[in-house]
């Protein structure tokens, strides 16, 4: 998993390009929401992004986000630029999205992440 907290970490190396626009947009979103309602951001006490890699597991999942993806649960679900986006709230205060690029999620992962696109498209 790589992890986005700050303008300087977009320049991670591991981050494929093909991606970069849609972490890019998630971060900056998440910035100018904390700026404008909390006056400020700060990692520790907003949250960050995360971007899943092909070699994650339900285990490394579960230790960086306190479950797996298929039981998290989760805020929304889209699909944007080939990732499905997603977010996990703690607290009022403090969330992690999750960047899940289509190719790289499990069978399981995926049916669980359309589910929950279908779902929000039916209650639009």
């Amino acid at each position: 998993m790589l992890r986005f907290d700050s303008s300087e970490s977009l320049a991670h190396p591991g981050l494929p390009p093909r991606y970069r626009k849609v972490v890019t947009e998630t971060l900056t979103n998440l910035i100018d929401t904390c700026q404008r309602y909390n006056g400020g951001y700060d990692p520790a006490e907003d949250g960050y992004v995360l971007l899943l890699e092909p070699d994650d597991t339900e285990e490394t999942t579960r230790e960086a986000l306190g479950h797996t993806l298929t039981d998290a649960p989760f805020e929304f679900v889209s699909l944007e630029d080939g990732c499905f986006v997603t977010a996990i709230l703690y607290d009022n205060e403090f969330g992690i999205a999750i960047l899940i690029p289509e190719p790289w999620a499990a069978p399981a992962l995926r049916r669980t992440l359309t589910a929950h696109l279908h779902e929000e498209a039916a209650n639009e």
